[in-house]
């Protein structure tokens, strides 16, 4: 099974109960999928295709969940950017991962805007998080939310490439490892069966999800 799948499944089962806490929201599962979809279909419009290389640099919001989730379902990979990251590191990312589209949240903006002199060929569109005005050039987040909440799900296999994780390079740069679909669904069912999760608990995560714990465990 690949991630949008399993997404759809849980929509389809259970479209009422709650998905996701996030300060005063609450979002059933129908509701995240239905947004979801409205994002892939905005990132299709902006040109992003299957297989394409998407960063993410936000702080834990439901806009990280809408993206990824967007992404994946266009067969996009997601690449998590870790928001303690400055210039040099997010610039070796965003050229070694060749990205194609950033997510950014506008406390991160900033750093981003110090790059854009830089070698950065494959940076096409620039999807901009926050309540200020959106800088020249980036797209709000608010209008991807407008687009059309029926979504025609590309071919996808599940050892696609969903999420390409960067290492903590320990001996040299980080190295930038691709996950497949199989993979992140695979490890959270293994986590939820060993730990002994079932539909009436709620996991709680403090953890970054630029990092694969809150990935793979948490979300997934």
């Amino acid at each position: 099974m690949n991630i949008p799948e399993l997404l759809e499944k849980h929509a389809a089962e259970q479209p009422n109960k709650v998905y996701l806490y996030f300060a005063n929201q609450e979002i059933t599962y129908r509701e995240f999928n239905l947004t979801a979809n409205r994002i892939a279909n905005a990132f299709k419009k902006l040109g992003v295709t299957k297989a394409d290389m998407a960063a993410i640099m936000l702080p834990n919001c439901p806009e990280y969940l809408y993206a990824w989730m967007g992404l994946n379902k266009l067969g996009a990979v997601e690449v998590p950017v870790n928001t303690n990251f400055k210039e040099a590191e997010l610039l070796y990312l965003l050229q070694h991962a060749e990205a194609s589209t950033i997510v950014i949240h506008e406390s991160f903006y900033p750093i981003l805007k110090k790059l854009q002199e830089q070698e950065l060929p494959k940076l096409k569109n620039v999807v901009y998080v926050g309540a200020g005005a959106t800088p020249e050039g980036a797209v709000p987040f608010e209008l991807l939310l407008n687009e059309k909440a029926e979504f025609v799900q590309p071919r996808i296999s599940d050892d696609d490439p969903a999420v390409c994780i960067y290492t903590s390079g320990t001996t040299d740069k980080p190295k930038g490892v691709m996950n497949s679909h199989r993979g992140w669904v695979l490890t959270g069912q293994s986590y939820a069966y060993t730990v002994g999760i079932t539909k009436n608990d709620r996991v709680m995560t403090p953890n970054p999800l630029f990092h694969a714990n809150a990935q793979v465990y948490s979300t997934m």
